[in-house]
């Protein structure tokens, strides 16, 4: 078995409850605030913590386990002008068990375990 199809598919899945999100916000107006971004960002980060919380990311707190980013370097001026809503997403995805061993220690009745 692909011991990265499991990475693979959360990947998948991730991609098309963003895309889904996103396509929420198509015609929305920018504001000079960066309201709707922070939505935007918000949206997708409760997505993540859904996974997050499912264990299907990895780390001791949501900030270790995934990012969400919208900010200047992700949504220029020139993006914006253009009407262009961009976000970068990076997660750490749990790692799958690919052996599970189990050791048994048989001893005498009168022995302390």
């Amino acid at each position: 078995m692909d011991r990265h199809a499991s990475a693979r598919r959360l990947g998948m899945a991730v991609a098309a409850k963003a895309d889904e999100i996103a396509g929420r916000y198509v015609f929305s107006q920018l504001d000079g605030r960066g309201r709707l971004l922070g939505e935007f960002a918000g949206e997708l980060a409760w997505m993540l913590l859904d996974y997050y919380r499912q264990d299907a990311l990895f780390g001791d707190t949501a900030a270790d386990a995934f990012a969400v980013d919208v900010g200047d370097a992700v949504n220029t001026p020139e993006t914006l002008a253009a009407g262009e809503l961009h976000a970068t997403l990076a997660l750490r995805v749990s790692p799958a068990a690919e052996m599970v061993v189990v050791e048994i220690a048989r001893t005498a009745i009168t022995e302390t375990l």
